[in-house]
């Protein structure tokens, strides 16, 4: 037993995936058993950018669990993927 409290170091992997990458097929349907975690707001968004990029899917929403809100909508378009705030069909 010891008199001062040593704190348990926590690994990087071992917190809770703040962002959550969601792919649509079109606005009506998700693609099935596809679904991304992400600690960062920047890798969440590189994911979905290479997602739309390859041909993936044709949407990826990005979902803020802190928040509870879609923070940003990746949309794969012919001049290449665009970008929009918020949630949008």
């Amino acid at each position: 037993m010891s008199l001062f409290y040593t704190p348990t170091e926590k690994r990087y992997a071992q917190y809770p995936r703040r962002y959550l990458n969601e792919y649509w097929i079109d606005s009506r349907s998700r693609v099935p058993q596809a679904k991304g975690s992400c600690a960062t707001l920047a890798s969440a968004r590189k994911q979905a950018v290479r997602a739309c990029d390859q041909g993936f899917c044709s949407s990826v929403r990005i979902f803020d669990r802190m928040k509870g809100e879609y923070i940003f909508t990746y949309k794969a378009s012919t001049n290449g993927v665009l970008r929009h705030e918020g949630y949008v069909r």
